[in-house]
């Protein structure tokens, strides 16, 4: 879904009604809600004077994809939550949503990277974190890549198991055994402050010497990630800027 030249869409979980305060009482009727969330279309105009009051309630408003405005809970549990909703909400317009090209050229690179890192071996075996519709699929089979996807929405999974990728959930993660993974690849997706949890689960499933690529769009979120990968373990091995001027942001390779 899209909205106009003049809207935009406003998504909040339900549970954090209470947090809008008297924002709550002007919004206009929701056009969709479920147990979990809201979405409200809101109109252009108005879109500034609304980001205004959220502000001075210290609430984060986040905008993704030009059209929606994120209110981004407090707690790890919640932000899990809402991007989980968020995504599948949108999974089915999503390729639509994004610049196709760009997201695949990013992948392309992500994955050029990996085998440029790990040249001794005829075939290596990745894990796209945050695989979402399935995009790296094609682009692995051509660089002669294994690759496996995970990603925590149910819809963006059944997206790219119907593409061909062996898509795993959060309990498939957990049982994968330790050391089976020689490179993960995060494209456009660690901005969004991945959990510990995760981290560790990626820690425990790389072998021994084995990386994790992801870019850095304008570098968001860039320190929180560093810090929380150096805590469980990982080094820095080396990082790299899109040569293009309008590129994929900051390329950074961790190292188990």
């Amino acid at each position: 879904m899209q909205a106009s030249n003049n809207s935009f869409f406003f998504i909040s979980l339900n549970e954090d009604f209470s947090r809008l305060g008297k924002i709550h009482k002007m919004l206009p009727p929701p056009i969709f809600n479920n147990s979990k969330m809201t979405i409200w279309r809101i109109p252009s105009a108005e879109i500034e004077f609304f980001k205004k009051d959220t502000d001075i309630l210290s609430l984060d408003v986040i905008r993704y994809f030009d059209c929606y405005y994120l209110l981004i809970p407090l707690t790890k549990k919640s932000i899990k939550n809402l991007y989980k909703e968020f995504f599948d909400y949108i999974s089915h317009d999503y390729e639509h949503l994004i610049d196709i090209n760009r997201n695949q050229e990013n992948i392309h690179n992500l994955l050029k990277l990996a085998k440029d890192y790990i040249n001794n071996q005829k075939r290596i075996v990745i894990l796209d974190y945050g695989c979402g519709t399935g995009i790296s699929q094609d682009i692995a089979k051509k660089l002669n890549m294994k690759i496996f996807g995970f990603d925590i929405c149910p819809s963006m999974r059944e997206i790219a198991s119907k593409k061909g990728m062996i898509v795993w959930e959060e309990k498939d993660l957990w049982l994968q055994p330790e050391n089976c993974i020689d490179a993960v690849i995060s494209s456009y997706v660690f901005h969004f402050l991945i959990d510990d949890t995760y981290l560790k689960l990626l820690y425990k499933i790389l072998k021994p010497n084995g990386i994790i690529i992801a870019n850095f769009h304008k570098n968001k979120n860039r320190d929180f990630i560093d810090l929380s990968l150096n805590k469980i373990g990982f080094k820095i091995i080396r990082t790299q800027i899109s040569e293009r001027k309008e590129g994929h942001g900051t390329y950074v390779i961790y190292g188990k």
